[in-house]
């Protein structure tokens, strides 16, 4: 196909497409030759003038899926180039093919000096959009007829015990027995196919449901059993869990539906018991709770700062959790609990703020702003309620030989880090 007689340059004049094909360079390939791999660099695009190329995605186990064939006159390359992404598919020249290459700054330079290009992706983009909605669409209609064809298989027992599954964020292998007398194992010798709808969490003894499905039985649930068979269910689990103080499958469940005041009373009962086991020095009961307040302080990560850092028994026990795991995210609450609640603390625990945001600060190699902290921490009490200037963080590097004389220089408490959090949570 001439180039004139392509979609993209339909609307150039005789003139413009001349100086057009002073820029573009003429690529010629045999069957079996790659343009690019998936995950290459989206820098350059193709038009095809003459012969085949196919495009396919690479799945984990290696294996190709095909998901298009493309012949004269189509272009391809110019979503990565568009969007600057890496391909999202391997382009295979399919029979021998005669190509125009367009580099990002000929494409570029094209998209300035023409509009009519423009105007033509804008056209391409809705159109793809379009596609790819009404593929999706279908691919979801497609699912939820079967897994609506499978459930209708199953024995009413069954059947409730997937959709109890669908109401819940995790379920405890016990509380599938306590409810319906039969675990994951038993309910998988029943009805073979039972994996296809849930996956196993071994390290928890739990089940969860596949989050596509769950949406399916979610959807018509409220028809099959009524507007109330949901909250049952969920009640049910609540006390079951209640009755085990297992407080992180508690707060799993109210953060899951966004009642974040109930999950930060159940999340405050568990920070109490880590402290007083912590006191106890109750090594197996401590490493339980532990494991627990690690569960909540993830399900917390999507709670609302302004409700977090009302909650300092909480805030205490999330913050401990991100020194380890997510120091980005308690600084990020640390700030916000200094500049929403910070006259609101007790001396003694905006002492303790103060030294978690030096902990995480150091974590993070962000020395000054570490230095700052330390220095909040060990001025007297009628200190400003405030954090860092945000000018802190751009200061010069603090070096880390520094940070032991630094710590001894802070008050007892400062030195305490952390540890001190546990005298200042009530």
């Amino acid at each position: 196909m001439a180039i004139k007689d392509m979609e993209m340059f339909k609307d150039f004049s005789n003139i413009e497409l001349a100086k057009l094909l002073g820029k573009l360079d003429k690529v010629k390939g045999q069957a079996g030759d790659m343009l690019f791999e998936q995950g290459d660099p989206g820098d350059s695009m193709y038009l095809i003038e003459s012969g085949r190329v196919e495009l396919f995605s690479q799945k984990q186990d290696g294996t190709r899926q095909s998901l298009a064939s493309l012949q004269d006159g189509d272009t391809l390359g110019e979503m990565a180039l568009l969007t600057n992404e890496p391909r999202s598919a391997t382009a295979i020249i399919a029979s021998e093919s005669v190509l125009y290459y367009i580099d990002r700054e000929t494409f570029d330079r094209l998209v300035i000096e023409q509009p009519q290009i423009s105007s033509y992706f804008i056209r391409l983009l809705s159109q793809r959009l379009v596609s790819t909605n009404g593929r999706l669409q279908a691919s979801k209609e497609a699912k939820a007829q079967w897994v609506l064809h499978e459930v209708e298989l199953l024995p009413a027992l069954l059947r409730d015990f997937l959709f109890t599954c669908a109401c819940l964020p995790s379920v405890r292998d016990d509380l599938l027995k306590h409810l319906f007398g039969m675990t994951i194992e038993e309910a998988d010798q029943a009805y073979a196919a039972i994996g296809r709808f849930v996956q196993q969490d071994v390290e928890r003894d739990s089940v969860h449901m596949r989050p596509e499905i769950a949406r399916v039985l979610l959807d018509i649930l409220p028809q099959r059993y009524g507007e109330r068979q949901q909250q049952l269910w969920v009640d049910q689990a609540l006390n079951y869990y209640r009755t085990e103080g297992d407080w992180a499958s508690m707060v799993e469940v109210y953060a899951a539906r966004n009642e974040w005041e109930l999950a930060l009373d159940v999340a405050a009962i568990a920070a109490g018991e880590v402290v007083e086991k912590a006191e106890m020095a109750a090594e197996a009961a401590l490493a339980e709770s532990e494991r627990q307040q690690q569960i909540i302080s993830q399900a917390l990560r999507r709670c609302p700062d302004e409700l977090l850092v009302a909650r300092y028994a909480v805030l205490w026990a999330y913050v401990r959790y991100c020194v380890e795991h997510a120091p980005e995210a308690g600084l990020a609450i640390v700030e916000a609990a200094l500049d929403q609640r910070g006259a609101a603390y007790s001396a003694q625990q905006l002492t303790t703020v103060y030294e978690w945001g030096a902990d995480l600060c150091r974590k993070l190699g962000r020395n000054q702003l570490a230095l700052e902290y330390l220095q909040l921490a060990s001025q007297p009490r009628c200190r400003a309620r405030g954090r860092p200037s945000a000018t802190a963080t751009k200061a010069s590097v603090w070096p880390s030989r520094c940070w032991p004389e630094a710590r001894a220089s802070a008050s007892p408490q400062a030195r305490g880090g952390l540890v001190i959090a546990a005298a200042g949570w009530a």
